[in-house]
């Protein structure tokens, strides 16, 4: 099977994940903001924060492992593939010592001492604080198995586990209902048992469909060196990336209150759904794109990271749009309790969205270019930016959702490097880059939006909601087969569907 006709049955699977996904989380946000209440939310939305540390550091080791073990894949070497496999989980039990100490003694200080929370609720915050800390334990030492799994491309997986951690997922939601003790204390124990069964699932899959990897206590003292080297400028993007997030929502809790890290969380969450519809197509695009560079394959490489970026952009936007412009209505279907400002927020977050979806192949690049420490260093910096720019923002009295519109301009600029930083390698071509990908982007952009905002009848909420619909989702298909298709993709779209057509 050809690489792209991998990505596409490989996408498929993971879509199905995603639209499990999506149905249960829609839900469950509905029904955990109701129960807990918009301040308890809040405070979990700012002390469970260190569960989004676990996910951005299990994603930065999960990165660095696979590309260790997609170069032993390639070549066919098993015992390579071990060796990375045993010596990433040494590197996870190092890193969790030292992350813990942090966690216990600067993180829970900061806590105590710099953060608010309402009166009366600082022993249940601790509470949490502790709960949160043991799932991330848990869930780091997910990172070497979901990198064995990604290596060898073992996506119809995330498609089986989606349907296990959904049922669990609506499992916490009724027990949220039946139980009556403290239902934030609660929440956060039934978070760390659904982490703990994922793991135990992981592993048992491991070792019954990946049978020649297996762990052993042997330090290879170059690897771990490589490992631990690589992955700790993954996780300096990594700790950049959670820093200026769960850094932003802190400077909100300062200036707005916990009422305003709910909103933020619910941006967050809307974020996390609608960005799901993009995600699949960029993780299975991943291990042909870190192949291709090891194979020398740069022609394909880049290829790759110019049709990945572009149709995730066109994906997004076909999505973005209706909800973007009907983001009251769809509110208030979905809560029954809303954060302040959350239309604004969550429209504004969207936006982020459709900028940010350039970064994850670009990223990809750079990570299978291995020699990474000056790139990290630099597009950190700028994701930092956010912090000072969002503490003067709210100094001076703007808007709180302007912390959002700073995250769309910083990630502006993140963009702009990752592509001058790969153009330098001589990866890709800049000019490329900006004829095939982001100027089509723009052109179909602006086309949708006209078509939409000026066809659309109000006569009824949802009136606006059928009829933006439809027509951003026709205007879409028109504009990107018009402006954002190149030649021979057209060729290959006609060819594809005629031979559906006669097979069906």
């Amino acid at each position: 099977m050809t690489s792209k006709s991998r990505i596409v049955k490989n996408t498929l699977f993971m879509y199905i994940r995603m639209f499990i996904t999506v149905g249960v989380s829609l839900y469950a946000s509905r029904v955990i903001i109701d129960v807990l209440g918009v301040d308890n939310y809040g405070i979990y939305t700012i002390v469970g924060g260190v569960i989004l540390l676990i996910s951005f550091l299990n994603i930065s080791f999960t990165n660095g492992f696979q590309r260790f073990l997609n170069f032993a894949v390639g070549t066919d070497n098993k015992d390579e593939e071990n060796e990375v496999f045993s010596n990433s989980i040494i590197v996870c039990f190092l890193l969790a010592i030292i992350i813990v100490f942090l966690l216990e003694t600067v993180g829970l200080w900061f806590l105590n001492s710099q953060l608010s929370f309402p009166e009366g609720s600082i022993k249940i915050v601790n509470v949490v604080y502790q709960i949160s800390i043991i799932t991330f334990i848990i869930n780091l030492f997910r990172a070497p198995y979901n990198a064995l799994i990604l290596a060898h491309e073992k996506f119809s997986f995330y498609a089986y586990i989606t349907i296990a951690e959904a049922a669990l997922k609506l499992l916490i939601i009724y027990l949220l209902l039946i139980v009556s003790i403290n239902k934030l204390i609660l929440y956060s124990l039934l978070v760390l048992s659904v982490s703990i069964i994922t793991n135990l699932i992981y592993i048992i899959y491991c070792q019954f469909k990946i049978k020649h990897i297996r762990f052993h206590l042997h330090f290879n003292k170059k690897l771990i060196q490589e490992l631990s080297s690589f992955s700790g400028w993954n996780i300096l993007g990594s700790i950049a990336d959670i820093g200026y997030q769960q850094g932003t929502n802190m400077i909100l809790n300062v200036f707005c209150g916990v009422a305003y890290n709910a909103t933020m969380g619910l941006a967050i969450q809307v974020k996390n759904v609608i960005f799901s519809f993009v995600s699949n197509l960029t993780v299975v695009s991943n291990p042909q794109i870190i192949q291709s560079y090891a194979s020398k394959d740069i022609k394909s490489f880049e290829s790759l990271i110019l049709q990945v970026s572009k149709f995730a952009y066109f994906l997004l936007l076909l999505i973005a749009i209706p909800v973007i412009t009907n983001m009251n209505f769809i509110l208030n279907i979905w809560l029954e309790t809303i954060p302040p400002d959350a239309s604004k927020f969550c429209t504004l977050m969207l936006v982020f969205c459709l900028v940010d979806c350039f970064n994850g192949p670009l990223w990809t690049g750079a990570q299978a270019e291995g020699n990474i420490m000056r790139y990290q260093i630099i597009s950190s910096s700028i994701l930092l930016l956010n912090l000072p720019l969002s503490y003067i923002a709210l100094k001076f009295h703007f808007d709180p959702s302007s912390i959002v519109l700073i995250q769309i301009c910083v990630c502006l600029i993140s963009i702009i490097y990752r592509i001058l930083y790969l153009g330098r390698l001589k990866l890709i071509s800049c000019y490329s880059y900006m004829k095939q990908t982001l100027l089509p982007s723009i052109g179909v952009t602006i086309i949708v939006l006209i078509a939409t905002l000026s066809l659309t009848i109000d006569s009824s909420p949802l009136s606006h909601l059928i009829s933006s619909t439809l027509i951003s989702t026709i205007s879409c298909i028109i504009a990107v087969y018009c402006l954002g298709l190149r030649r021979n993709e057209k060729v290959k779209i006609k060819n594809l569907i005629l031979k559906r057509l006669r097979h069906g």
